[in-house]
């Protein structure tokens, strides 16, 4: 699955449907690599998303895509969210039913290698807490 990468005028204000909620924000701190980020949990009609913009991003090692977890607050249990390929946008992912930020709170983007491993590289570049 591809993230949608769209620019953004930024804020938070109404859509189609109804109001767009923001819950809480963070900024993401650089970990290695490159870039900045940072990612806003917001309530919409259809569900929880979240919408992380990030600028500039780039692999401290070679790599062939981000992507974009929820991980628990010590780091296990990585949540796979979706595969991006651009270095600057935002990415907005609906979170699916039943995922949990008060369980998953920490937002990572990975560097990832296209080797078949579908779990977390542990090549973190930028990361940042929901609570």
């Amino acid at each position: 699955m591809r993230a949608r990468a769209v620019v953004s005028a930024g804020g938070i204000g109404r859509n189609r449907q109804g109001v767009t909620e923001l819950v809480t924000s963070t900024d993401l701190e650089l970990l290695a690599g490159g870039g900045s980020g940072s990612a806003e949990l917001v309530r919409e009609s259809d569900g929880m998303h979240l919408r992380v913009d990030v600028s500039d991003l780039s692999a401290a090692e070679r790599a062939d895509f981000f992507e974009l977890w929820l991980l628990t607050p010590d780091g296990k249990d990585p949540q796979s969210l979706t595969k991006f390929d651009s270095t600057s946008g935002v990415i907005d992912v609906r979170l699916p039913a039943g995922m949990s930020t008060t369980e998953f709170p920490v937002v990572d983007i990975s560097e990832e290698v296209d080797d078949g491993d579908q779990s977390h590289s542990g090549k973190s570049i930028l990361r940042g807490s929901l609570q």
